[in-house]
């Protein structure tokens, strides 16, 4: 919220490891909740931001001038990590469109469903019927990274205690 007031962009610079990508797509998740604008910063491989900002203070002012949206940062990742279109495809259904269901503007929706249907070679049709399916409140969800290295949590609720969890 005090970021919003300052600007509704973000830049996310964070370690390019698997760490790092969950905690910018948590992050973004935020951000478009709360109705900013979210671009990622690409930095190189092994390098942390702190490393970069010392090691060469241009190549992180590149990096930063460089930003991409977030969808387009995480169509890219997917598209280098999953060579099978059909898995490619499961993967931008589960790990993009969330956040562009999370945009509040119709435009920005539109303009990435259309780079989502190109990425994919299909009608955009096909892309605004998955988005249509991505449930309300997916902004909350964890990312996988998260989800391989989250300890299982077991507790046993009462029924109330449950139904006001819910709530």
């Amino acid at each position: 919220d005090l970021l919003l007031r300052l600007s509704k962009n973000v830049v996310l610079a964070l370690d390019a490891d698997s760490a790092g990508i969950a905690s910018a797509e948590r992050s973004a998740r935020l951000a478009l909740g709360k109705g900013m604008e979210v671009k990622v910063a690409a930095l190189p491989e092994g390098m942390d931001p702190a490393d970069l900002i010392k090691d060469d203070p241009q190549k992180w002012k590149a990096a930063i001038r460089e930003a991409v949206p977030i969808v387009d940062f995480l169509l890219a990742l997917h598209q280098r990590r999953e060579r099978d279109p059909r898995k490619f495809q499961a993967r931008v259904r589960e790990g993009v469109l969330p956040f562009i269901a999370l945009m509040k503007s119709s435009i920005d929706q539109a303009h990435f469903v259309k780079r989502v249907a190109e990425a994919l070679s299909v009608p955009m049709e096909a892309v605004w019927a998955d988005l249509a399916r991505v449930p309300q409140g997916e902004g909350g969800q964890r990312s996988s990274y998260e989800e391989e290295t989250a300890p299982v949590e077991k507790t046993t609720l009462s029924r109330r205690e449950s139904l006001l969890r819910t709530l």
